[in-house]
C-alpha cells in the first residue's frame, strides 16, 4: 500500500458506498432521487434507456443500457422516460423485465464530513458508457456484475452490492485519471510520478515534523520545483496541504476511535495539546471536543 497513495488516501478517508434502490420502471415514469437521497451518488442503467434532466438549464441527456451516471457532489437531477417533464416529483411503475428501464441507485459516503478533495476534483456530473466503449474493459465487468446481483434476492445480496459499489467508484476515479478527465487537484497529485511519491511518504507518517525540503527530497526535485508544481496542480501550497490533511484526518480519528485529544494531537505531530486545539479550531471552526461529541462541522471555515 505504501506505493499506492490513492488506495491509502481512500482508506484513510474511509470510503463507503451503499445501494439504496434498484427500481424497474416502465410507461411514463420519473425518479427524483435528490429529494430522498441527497449528496454524492450514482445510477447504473442495468437495462433500457431514458433521459437525465439537470437543474442548470442544460438540455436533457439521453442515457442507455450500461451507462453509469455519477453525481460527485449530489447535483440535482431527475431521471425520466421522456425528454420533457412538467413536474419534478417521483413516479415509478413496476414493469416486467425487458421493458422500460432498470436502475441501480447508490450513494457515496466518506468519514470526513467537510470538504472532500476526491469529490471536489470531479465534474458535477459524469455520464460514462461502460459497454462497447474503450473503457468497457475497466468498468464493463463491474457494472454487469452489479446489475446481475441487484436483480436477485440471494442471501448476502446487500453486502455484495455495497462492496461492488465501492469498487465501482474507485474504478471511476481510476478511469477519470487515466483518461485525462482529472488533470489537477489532489487526485492529479496522487497519481503524478513525483508528487505522488512525496504524498505517499507524508501520508504514511503525517505526524513527523515535515518540512518543505523533506517533501521535495521525497519527490526527487528541488524545493522550488516541488512547491511550484504542487501549487499549480493542487491549488494550495504544500505545507498548507500538510495542515489540511492532518486536521481532516484528526477529525476522523476523534469520531471513530477512543483515543484522547492528547493522543490524537501527538499522532499528528503536536507536542502541546493546546497548540493542536487552536490549530484544529482554526481549521474546522469548532474544537476537537465538539467533534468528538459528533457536532456538525460548519460549512465555512478559515483554512
Amino acid at each position: 500500500m505504501a506505493s499506492d497513495p490513492l488506495s491509502h488516501y481512500l482508506q484513510t478517508l474511509q470510503l463507503r458506498a451503499s445501494i439504496y434502490a434498484s427500481p424497474e420502471v416502465c410507461g411514463r415514469w420519473r425518479v427524483n432521487p435528490t429529494v430522498t437521497h441527497p449528496g454524492p451518488g450514482f445510477h447504473l442503467v442495468a437495462y433500457g434507456q431514458g433521459w437525465l434532466h439537470l437543474k442548470d438549464g442544460s438540455p436533457p441527456l439521453r442515457f442507455h443500457e450500461g451507462d453509469l451516471l455519477v453525481f460527485p457532489r449530489g447535483a440535482w437531477h431527475v431521471l425520466s422516460a421522456e425528454p420533457e417533464i412538467e413536474r419534478r416529483d417521483s413516479y415509478t411503475d413496476a414493469g416486467p423485465a425487458g421493458s422500460g428501464a432498470g436502475l441501480v441507485c447508490g450513494q457515496l459516503m466518506f468519514a470526513a464530513r467537510t470538504q472532500n478533495p476526491v469529490l471536489d476534483a470531479l465534474p458535477d456530473v459524469l455520464v460514462l458508457p461502460t459497454r462497447g466503449e474503450a473503457n468497457a474493459a475497466l468498468l464493463g465487468p463491474l457494472t454487469a456484475l452489479l446489475a446481475a446481483e441487484a436483480s436477485n434476492m440471494l442471501p448476502g445480496r446487500g453486502v455484495i452490492l455495497d462492496r461492488l459499489a465501492e469498487v465501482l467508484f474507485v474504478s471511476v476515479l481510476r478511469h477519470a485519471v487515466q483518461t485525462g478527465l482529472i488533470r489537477g487537484g489532489i487526485l492529479g497529485a496522487l497519481t503524478d510520478a513525483r508528487l505522488g511519491r512525496a504524498l505517499a511518504a507524508f501520508h504514511r507518517a503525517p505526524g513527523q515534523p515535515w518540512r518543505l525540503s523533506e517533501l521535495a527530497a521525497a519527490a526527487g526535485v528541488s524545493r522550488s520545483v516541488f512547491s511550484d508544481q504542487f501549487q499549480q496542480l493542487v491549488g494550495i501550497a504544500p505545507m498548507q496541504y500538510v495542515t489540511h490533511w492532518r486536521m481532516e484526518t484528526a477529525a476522523i480519528c476523534l469520531r471513530t476511535s477512543n483515543e484522547s485529544v492528547a493522543q490524537v494531537a501527538a499522532a499528528f505531530g503536536y507536542q502541546a495539546e493546546a497548540s493542536f486545539r487552536r490549530a484544529f479550531k482554526r481549521h474546522h471552526g469548532i474544537g476537537p471536543g465538539a467533534v468528538r461529541r459528533d457536532e456538525p462541522i460548519p460549512d465555512h471555515r478559515d483554512d
